[in-house]
This record gives C-alpha cells, sequence and structure tokens, in this order.
C-alpha cells in the first residue's frame, strides 16, 4: 500500500479523534496542545520519520490529558489496540495490512458512533425547540395564557408575568434552554 493510500486511511482517524475532542467541550489548551501534537507528527508517522508505535503513543497521552466526554474512553480503547498492533507491525510480527485493517475498523466504528451521538443531538434539540415554541406560544398570548400543562397534563404554573428564555450553545449546537418568570 502506497503512502499516499494508507495516509487516507490516517487522516480520517486524526478527523474523527479531533472532531470528537473539540465537540466534547474540552478546555482550550489541551485542544489546542492535541491539535499541535497531531499536525507536527502525523506527517512525521506517515513518511515513516517517526514509528507509528511512538505517534500513537503521543495520541494517546494527549487525549488522557483531556477532559471526559462520552466518546474518550472508545477513543483511547482504539488507541491502544493501535499502538499494541503497531508495534507488532514493527517487530514484524503482522503484517502492515492488518495494522491498516485494524485502522480502519477504528474510523468505522468511530463514525458510526459519532453519527449515533449526532442523532441523539437532534433528538434533543428538537425537544428544546418544542419547549422554546410553547414558551414563546404561552409568552405571545399575554395575560389569557395563564395556565400551562406538563406532558402529564399536570398543571405547572399560573402568571401573567414575563417569562425569559436562555439557551446556551456549544458549537452552534442547542446544549440547554431555561426559562424563568418575572
Amino acid at each position: 500500500m502506497s503512502l499516499r493510500s494508507f495516509s487516507r486511511i490516517v487522516q480520517p482517524i486524526v478527523c474523527l479523534i479531533a472532531a470528537a475532542v473539540v465537540l466534547s467541550g474540552c478546555t482550550a489548551q489541551s485542544v489546542r496542545d492535541y491539535n499541535s501534537y497531531v499536525a507536527t507528527n502525523s506527517p512525521l508517522a506517515m513518511s515513516g520519520q517517526m514509528q507509528w508505535s511512538d505517534y500513537l503513543k503521543g495520541v494517546y497521552t494527549k487525549l488522557a490529558a483531556l477532559p471526559d466526554s462520552p466518546r474518550k474512553a472508545f477513543n483511547m480503547q482504539g488507541i491502544n489496540h493501535l499502538i499494541e498492533l503497531a508495534l507488532d507491525m514493527e517487530v514484524g510480527k503482522i503484517p502492515k495490512g492488518k495494522f491498516e485493517s485494524a485502522m480502519r475498523d477504528f474510523v468505522a466504528k468511530d463514525a458510526a458512533m459519532r453519527a449515533e451521538a449526532q442523532q441523539e443531538q437532534q433528538r434533543r434539540n428538537t425537544e428544546v425547540m418544542a419547549q422554546q415554541s410553547a414558551a414563546w406560544d404561552r409568552y405571545a398570548k399575554g395575560p389569557a395564557a395563564v395556565y400551562s400543562q406538563t406532558q402529564a397534563q399536570q398543571p405547572i404554573y399560573t402568571s401573567a408575568k414575563t417569562i425569559n428564555c436562555t439557551t446556551t450553545t456549544t458549537g452552534g449546537i442547542v446544549a440547554n434552554t431555561s426559562c424563568t418568570e418575572q
């Protein structure tokens, strides 16, 4: 397999992990450290100037330094497995193709997890938007809309006061909405 085709396998892994790191709400400095390490060392590993095991150990170390996120454990386990395979490949215990196959499997599993997480986020966003819409509908009706019900059809308040809603977003995705009466 050529270096070019091999880099097509590696680059998605790096991008997927970077995306997971960024979307997980990590601190800016740890994300910069991770991105800097990947940008500097990934080309070295792909060109053979750095052993794959050393590169992946660095990726693992940078991931470990990041705050917990839903996919952090999966990424760390996957990188750990790739480190073991890279070490075996480097001493000739396994062919390069087996290492490349494991990397493709990791990319596929991570992509499936990412798609599942995006669907869940879309579901949550839809729920939040429905809640916001209901709050704005109550507000738009003014004092006449003094009675609201939950999904269980139980009254939650009676008020002719102003309702203020605050929406928090992360990367353009609605994370939380809270409404208060004034």
